[in-house]
């Protein structure tokens, strides 16, 4: 019997700890329970701030380049249409000045102005186009502002037909460009340009700003440019001196003239000095080969870019040869001995000279030119 309550009471006992600690787990449990369910709306919520924030930051480089290659896009067919614009005024106007260059009558400044308002409103229009059309036009049109400036009929030299075969070269060129594809970039990565200088970029905000490296639109003003010579180059078909002081005169540079001698392989000083020690300079403007011509002439054609020194109604030209050195090589030991000086336009004369002298300074000077230019082209690279 004894032994029997002791069984019975040890099963009891046993069933009795069962149930508490079944109790005891299920309170640990549905505590646990609680306190998950209390918290994983916060940790539900954090997770998909995290997720969305690690989207943005995987996706942004994906989503910025298809913006930028939309726009891209989009420019270049803006820029397509605009070219076709262009294309169309250019011919018009090619068939209203042809008949111009079939008489040499001379243009009067109104005759000009018209002219000049033509091609300023096609370069409004080239504001859409591409960098090739807005640049020449660009040339031009600030070359007839300049032509305008200073042409007086009956006291310049006269203006006829050389403009108006000079203007449907120009616009021949134009239409030119305009019929080509226009050129994707290679590549839609920008750069960081810095606009102020680096000794005051740290007083100045907003002194940086992002550019297409491979694409831009507008006016290429760089006198280094290619633009520039076949601009020149069709100047070449002009004798008036006016028209082609007005376009030098856009930069005042002589860049192009350079590598256009160096192509003729003659050299001539793009820079002649005054030996009186002022700070008067003539710039080489053009130079062109007299045709016909039994002594193989070029006429260089300088000019004083000042327009309110009347400097060259001083001159002696019959000393000139005495009077300048070469400024731009200073051991050149260039000797100017012209065959024939004339005054042309305003503060413009046109030396005649021959053409083995010249080439015998290019063959002599070709290394010493080559450095020359080449040093003058990395230093411009350097302030752009």
């Amino acid at each position: 019997m004894i032994v029997l309550l002791l069984i019975l009471y040890g099963s009891t006992s046993e069933q009795a700890f069962g149930n508490e600690t079944k109790k005891k787990y299920e309170t640990e449990l549905n505590n646990t329970k609680s306190t998950f369910e209390k918290y994983f709306p916060y940790v539900k919520d954090s997770l998909s701030v995290l997720a969305l924030f690690l989207g943005i930051i995987l996706t942004y480089p994906l989503l910025r380049k298809k913006l930028v290659e939309n726009h891209i896009t989009n420019t270049l067919q803006s820029i397509q249409d605009s070219n076709r614009k262009v294309q169309i005024e250019c011919q018009k106007l090619i068939d209203k000045y042809t008949p111009l260059t079939y008489s040499n009558y001379p243009l009067r400044k109104s005759n000009i102005d018209s002219l000049y308002n033509e091609i300023r409103n096609l370069y409004y229009e080239s504001q859409k186009s591409s960098s090739d059309i807005a640049t020449i036009l660009f040339y031009f049109k600030n070359t007839l502002q300049g032509v305008l400036k200073h042409y007086d009929h009956g006291r310049n030299p006269i203006i006829s037909s050389d403009l108006s075969n000079f203007t449907i070269s120009i616009l021949y060129t134009l239409t030119a460009y305009s019929s080509k594809v226009i050129q994707i970039p290679r590549s839609t990565k920008m750069v960081q340009k810095k606009i102020v200088s680096k000794s005051i970029r740290k007083f100045v905000s907003n002194s940086n700003r992002n550019q297409y490296k491979y694409f831009s639109q507008g006016v290429i003003h760089d006198p280094r440019t290619s633009h520039l010579i076949v601009f020149f180059d069709r100047i070449k078909q002009t004798k008036n001196s006016l028209i082609k002081r007005s376009a030098f005169k856009i930069y005042n540079s002589y860049n192009h003239i350079l590598n256009t001698l160096f192509l003729y392989r003659i050299y001539v000083p793009p820079i002649l000095e005054y030996k009186n020690g002022s700070s008067l300079n003539l710039f080489l403007i053009d130079f062109k080969y007299r045709i016909p011509s039994e002594d193989e002439v070029v006429e260089l054609t300088y000019t004083n870019l000042n327009d309110s020194d009347r400097f060259i109604d001083s001159l002696d030209l019959k000393k000139i040869k005495y009077q300048f050195e070469d400024a731009y090589i200073k051991d050149s030991k260039f000797k100017l001995n012209p065959i024939k000086v004339t005054k042309t336009c305003i503060e413009t004369i046109t030396i005649e000279v021959k053409e083995h002298y010249l080439e015998l300074k290019f063959n002599s000077l070709k290394k010493a030119i080559k450095t020359k230019m080449k040093s003058e082209f990395n230093k411009y690279e350097m302030l752009d």
